[in-house]
């Protein structure tokens, strides 16, 4: 899991706490700030490594994981512009790196079992379809 992943866990538990009376309103305060400055160096590095990947896709998303940044399972988009050649990971194919464009193929027209239901085909039937 990521540091992305596991902040967002980790802020739904301190949420759920909080509503429960588990935790006080003080705590809570301390709480945020913290993850105010975590999220501010991780939206810093997050950049860099998005920038640096448009021109090597593959290497600095390797990067993005090994720095525990995102998990290998979560699906960055690295290219502006084009919403047809944005690369996404497809977890029908091993969480290989493919283009939306090719998405919309495996999900649509070729129908694979696999893509039924996954977040990301759906996401790039909006964006491609409109």
């Amino acid at each position: 899991m990521g540091l992305l992943e596991q902040e967002i866990k980790e802020l739904r538990d301190l949420n759920r706490d909080f509503a429960a009376g588990k935790i006080e309103a003080e705590r809570v305060m301390v709480h945020m700030a913290i993850f105010s400055q975590t999220e501010k160096r991780s939206k810093m590095m997050f950049g860099a490594f998005l920038t640096l990947a448009k021109y090597n896709t593959k290497v600095h998303l390797n990067r993005m994981i090994r720095a525990n940044l995102i998990g290998d399972s979560e699906a960055i988009d690295t290219v502006d512009g084009d919403a047809e050649t944005e690369k996404v990971k497809c977890p029908g194919k091993g969480f290989e790196l493919i283009e939306r464009n090719e998405c919309l193929d495996f999900s649509g027209s070729m129908a694979f079992p696999e893509c039924d239901g996954c977040k990301i085909g759906v996401i790039t039937k909006r964006r491609l379809l409109g």
